[in-house]
């Protein structure tokens, strides 16, 4: 922070634009959580400043534009675990696929887990799963590989906040875990190429390829034996 502006702002927040901030930062650790307010930006001999403000206090201070403007428009897609959902295939029940607008395609895998005696020589077992899909056994090496591709789904784009049309859902999928919790992702059209994505009641924010989507269900026959 820069030079001190005013003392007690708080019936003048307008005139620096912090009533309606530009930009708040908020740093958080085990010892205090900061959070700085930023609203406009001034010319001062040259320089560009802008003015900012510790939340909850009455003091207006300035500070270099050139410190924090990479902090606007930031896309925070590489900071963030960029996977929908990574599920440990061990800790998952079933795996659902539902359409509400075409329930044909809705697909229900379950999974149902054990453990295998020891070998001779062994002292553990192998663990196991016996999965089906829509109430067909599949092998389970194939089942592994295409688990891997539901788990892989991934954000590709931040649209910023995004309120889909009422009644718009295109597809939900829904992890059920071993200890009886449930994870849902709704998918929502967002363009011809993309859906966008809700996850555990979450803002819609980031967008995914409908055709990465469509992966999921090109490998069925095959691990079906189509």
């Amino acid at each position: 922070l820069g030079d001190l502006v005013e003392l007690n702002a708080a019936d003048n927040l307008s005139e620096y634009g912090l009533d309606a901030p530009s930009l708040e930062l908020r740093f958080s650790s085990a010892e205090s959580d900061t959070h700085i307010l930023f609203g406009d930006r001034i010319n001062e001999d040259g320089a560009e400043k802008i003015y900012c403000q510790f939340a909850g206090s009455d003091q207006v201070y300035k500070a270099d534009y050139e410190s924090v403007q990479i902090m606007y428009g930031l896309n925070p897609l590489p900071f963030i675990n960029r996977f929908i959902a990574l599920t440990d295939i061990k800790e998952c029940a079933a795996v659902d696929f539902d359409f509400p607008g075409d329930p044909e395609r809705n697909v229900r895998i379950t999974l149902e887990h054990g453990t295998a005696p020891p070998k001779e020589g062994e002292e553990t077992g192998t663990d196991f799963i016996n999965a089906t899909v829509n109430g067909q056994a599949v092998e389970e090496e194939a089942f592994r590989t295409f688990y891997r591709l539901i788990i892989g789904l991934i954000f590709d784009a931040d649209i910023g906040e995004y309120a889909p049309g009422e009644g718009s859902r295109a597809l939900s999928l829904t992890y059920t875990m071993t200890d009886g919790s449930r994870n849902v992702i709704h998918f929502y059209p967002y363009d011809n190429s993309f859906y966008a994505v809700e996850t555990e009641g979450e803002p819609i924010r980031f967008v995914i390829s409908r055709r990465t989507v469509e992966l999921i269900f090109d490998a069925l026959p095959g691990l079906l034996g189509e």
